[in-house]
């Protein structure tokens, strides 16, 4: 596993790209400023209706970037209306010239023009704060496909285009794809004028392996949580990208990043001594392989880094089939099981009462999480039941009609849970319950709060998400 190292960005006016991968190389960077056109990149666009392409405005093509910013530079100009409340606007590009079937750390750095100031609020969400920017690599080409519900349970309708990659869902990120920030500017709300802004991935890269014939894609997109147009000028890309070497599971790697450094000895620290961190599996940080977890492992790891002491042990292969083995973070319902009938005493037909949900394989470094509901069938569109926060980390349920410690507005503009009500002879409706595990004790949310304010208060901030689907009917 290598060794993750922030991006840095020279400015992008000097970019230029390279032309093929020396696959024998540490590290190799891709830069691209749109110079002389589009240099491979593609623009798609997901999460609306097919046939809707001229209603959702939807346009893409190398510009020159607007004077306020420099228009002796080209961009790539992206735009769309978002009438669905989820419009996806992306980028993608073909890489090529690596070893088949060999494993890539990816990092993806953008540069951009936007004209949404941070300050102003929307329809649905914020212009600014409501779009999500997202990136990732993944091995297969990410088509934009019309589905199918017969074939597709997550399909809203026939004909809807989605991603075949899994994205998330505007503020948060997918399996394939990471949320690096929002598309808000600093100026000042209602100021349109465009500003360039710099967003990169300095969190953990991308693993993505080689095809057949070396190739692997980039994608680059923007989740709208913003029922309004968006227009971008992409103005500078930066794909670096690092072959992964094997990395022992070493018994002093306490948090398994791939690294024996300084944080493992003061993960053990925290580990023992504070609830800032949970090791992601015990046996690491065991640095002097005693069987206990203890200070003697930050000791014996500083003397190694500092002194060159003994080297810690690999684990044992009972060991790494443990830690292979650890829990994945999941959400579920004593009252109903993924995709089935959620009983009527949920719902808006009985005593409206919240259903028991319960969570495991919580992630490390959790320390509270955020809760919503929405019906993603609604005749209005994306209809919201439920936004909370504040959850206390060492939470792992919420009991039958119990409220979270805060809880904001649902679509009704009531404060609390509301449930299912789909209009009669709609059919089912899929009612999405998500919980989010966050990387802070508190959001800085009123009780007034939206779906929209709690996605933009989290963005940066989601270590990982669950969610258990429920379906309802009124006939």
């Amino acid at each position: 596993m290598a060794r993750l190292i922030a991006v840095s960005i020279i400015p992008f006016a000097a970019l230029s790209i390279r032309a093929a991968l020396d696959a024998s190389a540490a590290e190799t960077v891709l830069r691209f400023d749109f110079s002389d056109g589009p240099q491979g990149w593609s623009a798609g666009f997901a999460d609306y209706p097919s046939g809707d392409e001229a209603f959702y405005e939807l346009k893409s093509e190398v510009r020159s970037l607007p004077a306020e910013v420099d228009a002796s530079r080209n961009g790539l100009f992206i735009s769309g209306n978002n009438h669905s409340d989820d419009l996806f606007m992306f980028l993608k590009r073909q890489v090529a010239g690596l070893e088949p079937g060999a494993a890539y750390r990816v990092r993806i750095a953008v540069e951009f023009a936007t004209n949404a100031p941070s300050d102003c609020a929307g329809i649905g969400g914020p212009p600014g704060t409501g779009v999500t920017m997202k990136t990732g690599a993944v091995t297969a080409e990410p088509l934009a496909v019309p589905c199918t519900p017969a074939t597709d349970p997550e399909c809203p309708s026939a004909g809807f285009v989605l991603l075949s990659i899994d994205k998330g869902n505007q503020v948060s990120g997918g399996a394939d794809m990471a949320a690096i920030g929002h598309i808000g500017n600093q100026k000042t709300c209602p100021d349109e004028a465009y500003e360039l802004k710099v967003l990169r991935a300095d969190a953990a890269p991308y693993r993505v392996e080689a095809d057949p014939m070396g190739t692997f894609w980039a994608i680059i997109g923007t989740d709208s949580g913003f029922e309004g147009t968006t227009s971008l000028y992409y103005s500078g890309i930066e794909i670096s990208i690092e072959p992964e070497a094997p990395f022992p599971f070493v018994r002093g790697d306490a948090n398994l990043d791939g690294a024996l450094d300084l944080t493992d000895a003061v993960a053990v620290l925290f580990h023992l001594f504070t609830e800032e961190i949970k090791l992601p599996c015990e046996p690491t940080g065991d640095a002097d392989a005693s069987g206990t977890l203890d200070v003697t492992d930050a000791v014996a790891l500083l003397e190694h880094l500092f002194r060159g002491g003994p080297a810690p042990a690999v684990l044992t292969p009972e060991e790494i089939a443990a830690c292979s083995a650890k829990e994945e973070f999941a959400l579920e319902s004593a009252a109903f099981a993924e995709a089935e009938v959620i009983p009527a005493k949920h719902t808006c037909d009985a005593a409206d009462s919240s259903p028991p949900l319960a969570w495991k394989g919580v992630p490390p470094g959790t320390k509270s999480f955020a809760l919503a509901c929405v019906d993603r069938d609604s005749v209005a569109g994306t209809f919201v039941h439920w936004v909370a926060w504040d959850i206390a980390a060492a939470s792992r349920a919420l009991g039958e009609g119990e409220a979270p410690p805060k809880q904001g507005r649902n679509g009704a503009g009531r404060p609390g849970y509301m449930g299912p009500c789909p209009t009669r002879g709609t059919g089912f409706h899929r009612y999405f319950f998500t919980l989010y595990a966050l990387d802070v004790e508190t959001l800085p949310l009123a009780a007034t709060a939206r779906l929209a304010d709690l996605e933009s208060a989290m963005v940066g901030k989601i270590l990982g998400e669950a969610s258990v689907m429920g379906r309802y009917r009124r006939d």
